[in-house]
């Protein structure tokens, strides 16, 4: 009995979709150049899309350093965005009673619908410590 390949089971080149003709079922791509070319493309994207993230990441930082050199240690949500700052981009994230509490590396900050507040650099926000080592 002679086997014959229905249209489903034709595999395709992952890189440049031409049919992919012997060699092992499982095969991917239609020769070696091809193969280098996606796997090249694939790691250009994801180094792309990282250093677009630290970009992101660098600017925040920049724009709450630049508030902490003016002594402004709480900000509208509208005027921090106005000033290129993006709320989506923290190094880290934690709920803290009713808080958030984020951080854009060495900065923390409580932050709320509306505002950021405590503005601050290192150390960690708790409900017993007010911010900037002011006494109850």
């Amino acid at each position: 009995m002679i086997r014959t390949r229905k249209d489903e089971d034709v595999r395709r080149c992952l890189n440049c979709g031409k049919v992919i003709v012997g060699g092992r079922p499982d095969k991917l791509f239609c020769c070696a150049r091809c193969k280098n070319a996606w796997h090249n493309a694939r790691l250009r994207f994801q180094k792309n899309q990282r250093d677009r993230v630290i970009a992101r990441l660098l600017k925040n930082h920049e724009i709450l350093t630049t508030l902490l050199q003016l002594r402004m240690y709480s900000v509208d949500f509208p005027d921090l965005i106005e000033m290129g700052y993006n709320p989506d981009y923290v190094t880290g994230y934690r709920k803290q009673g009713r808080k958030s509490v984020c951080s854009c590396f060495e900065i923390r900050y409580v932050q709320t619908p509306s505002r950021i507040s405590g503005l601050r650099k290192g150390g960690i926000l708790s409900e017993e410590e007010p911010p900037y080592g002011k006494k109850k």
